[in-house]
């Protein structure tokens, strides 16, 4: 009597650990797909950019900052607006982009420099047409002065399409280790699944006289692996926490939230599929279990 209610006991504890090593699995399965589907999927970015109007709206914030730089040299903002479209933006974005998801999955080392050399000659040569035709004498300072403007000029504009730092990033012995373990999501998604079923077939083995309980664990551990991601991802959709970042480039800002709310729909969907499938799990241990009264 005693040894049963200790192989019980070994029993139920056994199940715990695997109903809870599958939960964590899951998660993992979701971190996996999600590096596959969104977060290393250039077509995804490409597809939100035009939805949500980014290009031009990062012209429109380029030109902004760009009068206000003109208003502070006393320049006429034509000189620098005239310099920036939205065709170029987009090409920009979109190297960018293409390059830094190759970076990520170590398909190359190296990260795309935003070509500036057009626009740089464009205002150059604006600056200097200006200049003539103001009959404006330029001194050492002044030429110094006008380079500068020049430089801030280009420096905003790069920024308001890539605000990272490419120097920085190669530096950073964090962001490399936050790269490598993404990196090691994305090409074990098979592995993962693979030890999502040998955890599920030892669930089931340990279960194999009583299906209903073991269909009930997996039910359990499915709910749970859903709410891990749906629970956080509801919070963020109810709050629209992304139109209220602190960011103070609006091009930017406006890029990270159309990012990050793709991101979130995603794990608000999968958490969501998760979850009514341990929930139908659970109806199906119920029948089971009514089955053989």
């Amino acid at each position: 009597m005693e040894s049963d209610i200790n192989m019980k006991i070994g029993k139920l504890i056994l199940s715990f650990i695997l109903s809870l090593t599958l939960v964590l699995g899951l998660f993992a399965f979701q971190l996996s797909l999600f590096t596959h589907i969104k977060l290393y999927n250039s077509k995804m970015y490409m597809a939100t950019y035009e939805n949500s109007n980014i290009y031009s709206t990062i012209t429109e914030s380029i030109n902004s900052e760009l009068s206000t730089i003109s208003r502070r040299c006393n320049l006429p903002k034509e000189i620098f607006t005239a310099s920036f479209s939205d065709k170029w933006i987009k090409n920009e974005l979109d190297n960018t982009t293409k390059n830094l998801i190759d970076f990520m999955t170590y398909k190359t080392d190296k990260l795309y420099i935003i070509d500036i050399k057009s626009q740089e000659a464009v205002i150059s040569a604006n600056i200097s047409s200006f200049l003539q035709s103001s009959n404006l004498k330029v001194d050492d300072s002044v030429e110094i002065e006008l380079n500068k403007v020049k430089s801030d000029a280009l420096s905003m504009a790069r920024n308001s399409i890539s605000p990272i730092n490419t120097k920085g990033i190669k530096n950073s012995s964090s962001f490399l280790k936050v790269r490598k373990n993404l990196n090691n999501l994305y090409i074990y998604k098979n592995h993962i699944i693979g030890f999502l079923a040998v955890v599920a077939i030892l669930l089931l083995l340990l279960n194999l006289k009583k299906i209903s309980q073991f269909v009930k664990w997996l039910g359990y551990s499915l709910i749970a692996g859903g709410l891990i991601t749906f629970i956080p991802a509801l919070i963020g959709l109810i709050s629209k926490f992304t139109n209220n970042l602190t960011i103070r480039i609006p091009s930017i800002k406006a890029l990270i939230a159309a990012l990050l709310r793709e991101y979130i729909v995603f794990f608000s969907q999968t958490g969501l599929v998760i979850f009514v499938a341990g929930l139908l799990l659970l109806i199906v241990a119920s029948r089971l279990e009514k089955a053989h009264k």
